[in-house]
């Protein structure tokens, strides 16, 4: 079972240690896919409490992965993101209060 759930993640968030299935240092490359627990279910037994692994995501949490061109430091372009964004969110905002 073990080497099955390290086989089936696709960013290869699993290893086994002390014959054990543990989570790596990747943990962020989870991409929510679920065929571990999937895989993991399958080995259960009748009657038996679900065990196993359990996927989450946080729904107040955000992973950023971007680059830049090096012309502006990566903090700059992300509050400009951020603030581009926010007066798009407004004009929509603006335009969709007119509707009415």
């Amino acid at each position: 079972m073990i080497d099955e759930c390290i086989e089936i993640c696709p960013q290869k968030i699993f290893a086994r240690k002390n014959n054990k299935l543990v989570v790596q240092d990747n943990l962020e490359d989870c991409t929510l896919c679920y065929a571990c627990v999937e895989v993991c279910k399958k080995y259960l037994k009748k009657g038996e409490e679900e065990t196993g692994i359990t996927v989450t995501g946080e729904e107040n949490k955000f992973i950023f992965k971007f680059e830049t061109d090096g012309s502006i430091k990566a903090k700059e372009a992300f509050e400009y993101a951020v603030k581009f964004l926010e007066e798009k969110f407004n004009d929509f905002r603006d335009q969709v209060s007119k509707l009415k």
